[in-house]
């Protein structure tokens, strides 16, 4: 189980690191990756809040 799982973790990170590269995600694609990540996003976020 522990392999398997290890498996798709390492498979999903894979995924959005080649994605994420070409700027070919569905956030990027859409706009909403134009600029880095930051913990203030975060915390003003509309919907966590």
């Amino acid at each position: 189980m522990n392999f398997a799982y290890t498996r798709l973790v390492v498979s999903y990170f894979n995924w959005v690191w080649r994605h994420s590269r070409f700027k070919s995600t569905a956030a990027q694609r859409a706009g909403l990756a134009t600029r880095a990540w930051s913990w203030h996003d975060m915390v003003t976020y509309p919907t966590i809040t």
